[in-house]
């Protein structure tokens, strides 16, 4: 009976994700994803930090969710089960002005928009709330808000099952145990009357959550899966202070204590955020030129700006390529390296990435003066149909001057705001 408890697959939150994702990517000019690279940008993420997330922005919210989910499973016979979710969602709206209100603030939630905010931490971080193995039930957000009946029976009934076995005498095996919570045992007490009570509450985080959190990120149990937590750059991070105050991740292969795969996966994970960044300026250029042959004399010089903005930022981009080393680069070993279960990078965008490498290294002149390197990015952009800037008006028009133009670090800046919460609670220096 045991073995069946809370056996179910977490597939819908995870696709919830990836779109909440790309929706608050185009905020940011850094993360969008103009030229379909998405797979690979979030494969390589995923393996340097699993868990994380390009809208996570404090790491307290790691503890702070499961606190408020496993004080309504301890009521929830005097909840209705389908107000079990309005529940959770009235409590996060409770602690938003709190939050806002400590001296430490930064990236608290609804900090612009308070009650109006759409978004939760619960639904933001409960994807990595499963890879860290705090949340043990494998549903997504909104089935488990719609089973928590259930749970909760199962759940007690697991109890009594466990009860009976210490009286007879039995042992029952890990996994059993482990299939006895919908959330990590070992989850540190929130605080005394929490969520009634928020006296002290803040982001800080105290040495015993830190250490909890450290050792959810960085857990070593699996050293046959390449995509594990503990085998993750994010485990290295958190199990010895390293200098956060560099602008790449790759950065750290300089630092000297990284293993021998992880620098390797550093060094071509920069490979293609360089050879990418090329792809992205050149097709910037490509929708400026247009822009600049559309507008009228009154904003014609902002376009002509834009124009040779993007020229000078090839050119300088060309006078590094020989820095990296792409006449080298095993391609094939990038994608034995970036292959990841969650993301599914299509032949298609090998062969652009291939094409585009070709391209790059294979010319007389300027990668702005190719017609071949031009040509692919404008078949690439044809995949978008209607929405291509490169040959329809009304996207160009929304066209901001920028698009995807910043190098991609793969979640770095997100990720150093959590090591920061993290070292600051372990008591490192920073």
């Amino acid at each position: 009976m045991l073995n069946s408890f809370l056996s179910w697959v977490d597939h819908d939150q995870q696709a919830r994700n990836k779109t909440y994702q790309l929706l608050a990517s185009y905020g940011d000019h850094d993360s969008r994803d103009e030229l379909g690279i998405g797979a690979i940008r979030d494969s390589i993420s995923d393996f340097l930090f699993p868990g994380t997330s390009t809208i996570q922005t404090r790491l307290k919210y790691m503890l702070i969710v499961p606190w408020i989910y496993t004080y309504l499973e301890k009521k929830y016979k005097r909840i209705r089960p389908d107000r079990f979710g309005r529940e959770a969602e009235e409590i996060e709206r409770s602690l938003i002005r709190p939050l806002i209100a400590t001296d430490d603030s930064a990236g608290a939630f609804g900090k612009t928009a308070k009650d109006r905010i759409k978004r939760l931490p619960s639904s933001v971080y409960w994807n990595g709330l499963g890879i860290w193995s705090i949340r043990r039930v494998k549903l997504s957000q909104d089935q488990y808000h719609s089973q928590i009946a259930s749970i909760c029976r199962r759940l007690n009934e697991g109890q009594q099952a466990v009860s009976t076995a210490d009286r007879q005498g039995d042992s029952l095996d890990d996994q059993s145990f482990s299939q006895l919570s919908t959330w990590d045992p070992n989850l540190p007490l929130a605080p005394d009357g929490f969520p009634n009570s928020l006296d002290g509450l803040g982001f800080q985080l105290t040495k015993e959550e830190a250490e909890y959190l450290k050792d959810c990120m960085s857990i070593k149990n699996s050293k046959d899966n390449p995509h594990h937590v503990g085998n993750s750059l994010l485990a290295e991070l958190v199990n010895k202070p390293f200098d956060l105050n560099i602008a790449s991740p790759w950065n750290l292969k300089n630092q000297s204590t990284l293993n021998e795969f992880l620098v390797e996966f550093l060094t071509h994970a920069e490979k293609f955020s360089f050879l990418i960044h090329g792809a992205a300026l050149l097709y910037n250029l490509m929708v400026a030129e247009i822009v600049e042959k559309e507008t009228d004399h009154r904003e014609n010089d902002l376009a002509v700006k834009q124009s040779k903005d993007y020229e000078e930022k090839l050119k300088i981009w060309d006078g590094e390529l020989s820095t990296y080393g792409l006449k080298e680069w095993d391609l094939n070993r990038f994608w034995e390296l970036i292959r990841h279960p969650n993301h599914d990078v299509h032949n298609k965008t090998k062969e652009f990435v291939k094409d585009w490498l070709k391209y790059t290294l294979d010319r007389p002149s300027q990668i702005a003066k190719s017609n071949e390197a031009r040509d692919l990015i404008r078949m690439r952009e044809r995949r978008k149909g209607a929405k291509s800037r490169l040959h329809k008006k009304e996207p160009r028009d929304r066209w901001g001057g920028e698009s995807g133009t910043n190098r991609l670090r793969y979640r770095w800046s997100n990720v150093v705001t959590l090591l920061k919460d993290l070292y600051k609670g372990l008591g490192y220096e920073l």
